[in-house]
């Protein structure tokens, strides 16, 4: 009797070890696939402001500061 009890219990714990796994699994797969999401919609916005600071019209900080990087003088 004993031996069934204690074997049952091994299944059990099994069972529930293999489901956690896979889930961990699954977590682990979305956590990927967000993560990517994100990376790639933070490149883009990267991408839009430095589009915008390139059409930045004179005179406005933007274009000051792109100026003053490349090494030249803007008059404020």
């Amino acid at each position: 009797m004993e031996f069934e009890v204690l074997l049952t219990a091994v299944e059990t714990a099994t069972k529930r070890f293999l489901d956690a796994r896979d889930e961990a699994s699954r977590a682990k797969t979305d956590e990927t696939a967000a993560l990517n999401a994100l990376n790639y919609a933070q490149r883009k916005l990267d991408e839009k402001i430095i589009q915008l600071k390139k059409e930045a019209p004179h005179q406005s900080e933007w274009f000051r500061l792109r100026e003053n990087a490349a090494g030249l003088r803007v008059a404020s």
